[in-house]
């Protein structure tokens, strides 16, 4: 929201009064500026580790969006941050199949809006804390070439929640077939 929030070139001075410019890197988080397109790897790198980053590859992978509404609307109902931990855990070792579209959250004209409303404060961002003299902060396209999430239809949550049971059933059975050959 542009009157409550996101207002990053105030925080980012504040933070620059107090240690000194020098003394904190920015980064845009944006794939095509990071090292490697990998923000583990970028981050390691700026931390001075010299390495092949072969043993970081597939950190801080995005699950996907189907995951991420299934796991978001069952938290809801979920009391405990113990039990939605431990339900998230359960979607993910799974084996369900989701959808692995990789979709948006904003349509185009929205993206354009939120990059209009911080335009200012991101190319001040990229002028005085980036050294770049076009205050381009940002590369990629203000579109967005990726589609619009459509959300999740009862039908489909039905069936992936039926699948997440299966799953959880089959685990029970296959406990209980071992204890029962534990026991004999």
């Amino acid at each position: 929201n542009k009157d409550t929030g996101g207002n990053y070139i105030d925080y980012i001075d504040m933070v620059a009064s107090v240690f000194g410019k020098s003394n904190f890197i920015i980064r845009p988080y944006e794939k095509q500026q990071l090292y490697h397109s990998d923000v583990v790897k970028d981050f390691l790198k700026i931390l001075g580790f010299e390495t092949d980053f072969q043993n970081v590859e597939g950190l801080n992978q995005s699950i996907p969006m189907e995951m991420c509404e299934l796991m978001r609307i069952v938290n809801r109902h979920l009391k405990t941050y113990n039990e939605r931990i431990t339900f998230n855990r359960f979607v993910q070792m799974s084996g369900i199949k989701f959808d692995e579209t990789r979709y948006t959250l904003c349509s185009s004209e929205f993206r354009k809006e939120i990059l209009s409303w911080h335009a200012s404060g991101n190319a001040r961002i990229a002028r005085e804390y980036l050294g770049r003299e076009d205050g381009k902060l940002f590369y990629e396209s203000e579109s967005n070439s990726l589609p619009l999430y459509p959300g999740i239809s009862l039908d489909r949550f039905s069936e992936l929640f039926a699948q997440f049971w299966k799953s959880q059933l089959n685990e029970y059975m296959n406990l209980k077939n071992s204890a029962t050959k534990n026991i004999t």
